[in-house]
């Protein structure tokens, strides 16, 4: 006889009432996806196929797979169980789903062993700073190149068994190169049009082609040798197309060459009135050639492929002005078709419209079914999660990016499957879920390795580095964002260089090397002189500001700050101006003007909300209880202090929680240093843990000066001695060092650490007091922290 009620995790399933609860909360669930949780749950002992599956659910074998996996996901969603997680639900590939959350059973039933060990939910770690409109400024990029794309979908494609396991390095068929042509100004498009069309009739052939982004990424200006060895080196290939097109009075003559990785050479040749058609007509020839029927056209088709061509040619160009006329002089049912609405869409995004953008593609999502186009679909549900990630709906794009993986995986897409799972993994780090994030992103580059995609495995190791700084850990993510910078650099990546550069300033910084930092900028600055996305060129200005101001450059650091709060109008614009507000808080308290600090505070604490942005607010907040207590102090001081640590309770962030410690300490010592000495002990110990230079020295150098100002030489020592390694590089450590050698009368310690500090002053001053020669018997007045 059945049980009554199965429980696991948080969920009850009632099996007599058909019903579901989660945390207590009844869950909406159809008949089939009930039916589905039941027949797994009483065949949780082994895995169950798709066709049994099917067949016990809906009665019938000769259903989709899409279908399924639909329904799975609407399960997954119901119990939730993240489909890379996979507590409940294991997908066992290419065959089904297996039940291997551990259950009970009312009534005292023994528990029933689960069929594979159980993941935990992923704690989340500290996040570092902003995610999603940085990483997400990149990845879009996958939506603006990709957008004439739709044209050769899942209309076009048989559906292939799942991808296999993907090796370490994968070879693709083929690389399509730009077009050469020398015919009259008006066919410029073809270069990159129909490079991008001949691409897409392979693909839709079967073949595995290198993405177009990746070849235009590289230097245009090169020899076709060049060009041909560039991508070699890139991703590794089968067959290197050359492409050419010559046009006379009355035709076009389309040649591909073939040159393939053993030496040997192939050429083909077609010729039409329309230079769609007779490349279409050459890439036939080839997939012959290569043993693969080619795709039936229609013939009415070559209208659009010309004109979706010429679009793609200027999106690519970034020249959205004339994409967007090409569109809108298209004969209106043109302009209806999918390939011309998702173009469409995909302008709106790159001109900055991200609210435009997003409804275009959710209008035209909702005349594309999963099972009439999934592949079509899924390119629609991942470009609606990246603009969603955009905007700050980072739990709206995991559902989008869910769906897009659901229907991609079935199909032979690695490089939408790719993207799809690198979309996710942005959304999941944006939400501070940093254990999912790295499984996506791995999930992404398996896939984008077999699609040859070479601009996608950047994006990928540019996401990894930065969620190392996310997780607080710089020194891991050095390496990878400096290892990112230099291929996006021979790609000409310029989005892409601005994405690594900030991040590794931020690096920088936080491992206490101003200098280098400001050098990443400054590097990356001399070559974005063809970058024109104002989001990014600000938020590579914002990093830089931050790094002018570490260095002392306080002018041009004031500068940078009071022009990125007046593009406050841009897209994005919004969500960076609060950061800035932050740096400027602490910039107006270190000039001793206390209100202005507590003004900029106060606003960077109200607007930032973003969990990724965590550590930019609690910086916020340690200033306003500093600028509070220079104000005030008393009970207005304290109740600062006490509603930031409330909130940093909430965080679930060791970074945050550092900084309301030190707050706490600080305020302490204000009454009784007595009291904040124990604060402070534990500050330090928590800071060392971390294992991050900047903060280490944010905790010493707060706590020397109270030690200091208090004549307790022998404690100061101790606490000193852990910025001593940083004393020639950080004009705070040196500062520091400094007052405490002054303290204990060491001359040439002393002149040698004042000589640091009036190096690394820039225009910061240089206390009076520090700069006076140690007498027979030093001492300091006393000194808040």
């Amino acid at each position: 006889m059945g049980p009554c009620i199965y429980r696991f995790f948080d969920c009850s399933v009632d099996v007599a009432a058909r019903e579901l609860r989660r945390s207590g909360e009844r869950v909406a669930l159809s008949p089939t996806v009930f039916d589905c949780l039941v027949y797994l749950i009483e065949h949780r002992g082994r895995a169950v196929g798709h066709d049994e599956l099917v067949a016990a659910v809906l009665g019938k074998v000769d259903v989709g797979d899409t279908v399924l996996r639909q329904m799975v996901r609407r399960l997954r969603q119901a119990v939730g169980d993240a489909g890379n997680q996979q507590r409940v639900l294991r997908t066992v590939a290419g065959f089904g789903y297996q039940f291997i959350a551990e259950l009970t059973v009312d009534g005292g039933a023994e528990p029933t062993a689960a069929a594979s060990p159980v993941l935990a939910p992923p704690t989340p770690a500290a996040p570092a700073r902003r995610i999603g409109w940085m990483a997400s400024a990149l990845a879009l990029l996958t939506l603006l190149a990709g957008a004439a794309a739709v044209l050769h979908s899942g209309r076009e494609r048989r559906s292939d068994p799942p991808l296999p396991p993907v090796p370490a390095a994968a070879t693709t068929d083929a690389a399509v190169l730009p077009v050469e042509t020398a015919a009259a100004e008006q066919w410029a498009w073809v270069r990159l049009g129909l490079m991008d069309l001949i691409a897409s009739r392979l693909h839709a052939g079967g073949l595995t082609v290198v993405p177009t982004e990746s070849i235009v990424a590289l230097p245009r200006d090169r020899p076709a040798a060049e060009m041909a060895s560039a991508v070699r080196k890139l991703s590794p290939t089968r067959y290197l197309i050359l492409p050419s097109a010559e046009h006379n009075e009355r035709e076009w003559i389309v040649r591909l060459r073939l040159d393939a990785d053993d030496g040997n050479h192939r050429e083909v040749e077609a010729r039409d009135a329309d230079v769609t058609r007779a490349g279409q007509l050459a890439v036939d020839q080839v997939l012959i050639l290569l043993g693969r029927p080619p795709s039936a056209r229609a013939g009415e088709q070559v209208s659009l492929d010309e004109r979706t061509a010429r679009i793609r040619a200027a999106i690519l160009t970034q020249n959205l002005d004339t994409a967007r006329k090409l569109i809108e002089d298209a004969p209106v049912e043109l302009q209806r078709t999918p390939e011309l609405r998702y173009s469409a869409a995909a302008i709106e995004y790159g001109s900055g419209h991200l609210d435009t953008a997003y409804r275009a593609l959710e209008s035209l999502a909702k005349d594309v079914s999963a099972e009439s186009d999934p592949v079509l679909r899924g390119r629609l549900m991942n470009a609606m999660a990246l603009i969603s990630t955009d905007l700050g709906e980072a739990a709206r794009a995991v559902d989008h990016a869910d769906e897009a993986i659901d229907l991609l995986g079935g199909q032979r897409e690695p490089l939408l499957l790719g993207r799809a799972h690198n979309t996710r993994g942005i959304a999941y780090s944006s939400m501070g879920r940093y254990d999912e994030s790295s499984a996506d992103y791995a999930q992404a580059r398996l896939a984008l390795t077999i699609a040859g995609d070479a601009r996608g495995l950047v994006t990928v190791d540019l996401n990894e580095g930065i969620l190392a700084v996310l997780r607080n850990q710089p020194a891991a993510a050095l390496p990878l964002l400096e290892s990112a910078s230099r291929r996006v650099e021979l790609l000409t990546d310029l989005t892409g260089l601005a994405l690594a550069a900030s991040y590794m300033t931020e690096v920088h910084l936080l491992l206490l090397d101003p200098v280098q930092a400001l050098a990443a900028y400054d590097h990356a600055t001399l070559k974005l002189e063809g970058l024109h996305d104002p989001v990014t060129r600000n938020n590579l200005d914002y990093a830089g500001a931050v790094a002018l101001q570490a260095n002392g450059r306080l002018a041009e650091a004031r500068g940078k700050f009071d022009a990125l709060v007046r593009s406050a109008d841009v897209a994005n614009g919004n969500a960076l101006k609060p950061l800035v507000r932050s740096h400027q808080a602490k910039f107006e308290l270190g000039l001793g003007r206390s209100q202005s600090a507590l003004n900029f505070a106060r606003e960077a604490i109200d607007a930032i909300q973003s969990p990724s942005d965590g550590r930019v607010r609690a910086d916020a907040w340690l200033t306003a209880t500093r600028a509070q207590r220079d104000l005030h102090g008393g009970a207005e001081a304290d109740a600062e202090v006490k509603r930031f640590s409330a909130w940093a309770d909430t965080q679930n962030n060791p970074v945050v929680a550092l900084h309301a410690r030190l707050a706490e300490a600080e305020r302490a010592w204000s009454r009784n240093p007595r009291e904040a000495i124990p604060i402070y002990d534990a500050a330090l110990r928590q800071a060392l843990q971390l294992g991050m230079p900047a903060y280490v020295a944010m905790v010493v150098n707060s706590y020397a000066n109270g030690l200091l100002g208090e004549g307790d030489l022998n404690a100061a020592s101790t606490v000193i001695g852990q910025i001593a390694r940083w004393g020639d590089r950080d004009f705070d450590c040196a500062l520091t060092l400094a007052r405490f050698y002054l303290a204990a009368g060491k001359q040439d310690a002393w002149k040698k650490a004042l000589q640091h500090a009036r190096a690394l002053a820039g225009e910061r001053p240089i206390p009076i007091a520090l700069a006076t020669p140690p007498d027979d018997n030093p001492r300091l007045g006393s000194r808040q922290p």
